[in-house]
């Protein structure tokens, strides 16, 4: 089974992100609290795709892209966001995809599976 790690301090996100994550079939990691984001990647074994958060308290989603590169976390790393104008910030900051919240449920699971086939989401 695929593996997402899902950093976000908005528990609404995650619930909803990992509802629709779990409906095809992957297993997930939460962080809500960015604090613990070294101990959560450590404890990880294998992690497919990222979804993070740009706006987390005390952190932002491009530290936590650099903090997962520096790490070793070569898995696609997608900025989610209801702030859309970011979207080419966060391409330009070296994010393999961008999605913007609210997610929308009937498409996202295609936005999932067109980041791992390696092409290119950028959707606001």
């Amino acid at each position: 089974m695929p593996h997402a790690l899902i950093i976000d301090d908005t528990l609404s996100n995650i619930s909803i992100m990992a509802k629709l994550l779990t409906g095809v079939n992957f297993t997930y990691t939460a962080v809500s609290d960015p604090t613990t984001l070294a101990q959560a990647v450590e404890s990880l074994t294998v992690v497919d795709i990222v979804f993070t958060d740009l706006n987390l308290d005390g952190l932002t989603g491009y530290d936590v892209l650099h903090q997962l590169r520096e790490w070793g976390i070569h898995a696609p790393i997608v900025a989610c966001s209801v702030y859309t104008d970011e979207i080419i910030r966060a391409r330009q900051m070296g994010f393999s995809a961008f999605i913007g919240y609210p997610l929308k449920i009937g498409h996202f699971t295609t936005q999932v599976g067109r980041i791992l086939a390696g092409e290119s989401v950028w959707e606001k």
